[in-house]
């Protein structure tokens, strides 16, 4: 808004200074009368007028004409956007129904008898996000390659599934008498949350229940492979 204010003002100084090259006064006799509500081109009408002659009592010559018109085309342009700037940049938009705030979803799981409901939606969270790509959604895996979770005979030793999480997997096993040699990383997470996930997954997909804490998980850690 600075500069254009500047170079408006450049552009009347030449207007008014430069020395004339027409001795023509133009004696303004401009309409008089309440303003019009209508839209006007003001830069066309200006033009028009002061390419004639100069105001009263002030000589003017065509390039001071030019310069003024250029000036308060600019200043006029220069004040549009800065409005423009204060509604865009002042305003607070409404956000849309149905907006998030980036922060995860609780999971919605139903309650288990001894349980909290914090772990089983933690543990949830965790599955949806790390496991269900290879187990499936509903626990059944993939054939050949990824065992099943669901009513799995492999979860009766839970030292050995914590182990699975907490070192990963690799190699031919086999889970319900069917064979499967996939791998399985080490899981990104800490012992309480891996304690959660597999909590959610004893409980889930008609599993016959169970908590892993996190001492659990800590001590097969400490413990190593």
């Amino acid at each position: 808004m600075s500069l254009c204010l500047a170079m408006s003002l450049g552009c009347f100084v030449a207007l008014f200074m430069k020395p004339p090259l027409s001795d023509k006064v133009w004696d303004a006799d401009i309409a008089h009368g309440p303003c019009c509500t209508q839209e006007c081109n003001i830069a066309t009408l200006l033009a028009a007028e002061l390419s004639k002659t100069s105001f009263k009592g002030i000589q003017m010559n065509r390039g001071g004409v030019m310069f003024g018109i250029l000036g308060l085309s600019l200043l006029l342009a220069c004040s549009g956007n800065s409005n423009a700037e204060r509604v865009n940049t002042g305003v607070e938009q409404p956000k849309e129904k149905g907006a998030t705030s980036g922060l995860p979803t609780v999971a919605e799981v139903p309650p288990v008898a001894g349980v909290p409901t914090a772990t089983l939606q933690r543990g949830k969270q965790i599955y949806d996000s790390y496991c269900k790509t290879c187990h499936q959604s509903q626990g059944q895996g993939i054939p050949g390659v990824y065992p099943p979770l669901a009513k799995s005979d492999y979860l009766q030793d839970k030292q050995k599934v914590i182990r699975a999480l907490v070192f990963g997997l690799s190699g031919p096993i086999t889970v319900n008498g069917k064979k499967y040699n996939g791998v399985m990383p080490p899981a990104p997470y800490n012992d309480e949350d891996i304690a959660a996930v597999l909590t959610y997954v004893y409980n889930s997909f008609g599993n016959s229940g169970g908590v892993i804490t996190a001492a659990e998980v800590a001590a097969v850690r400490k413990a190593g492979k």
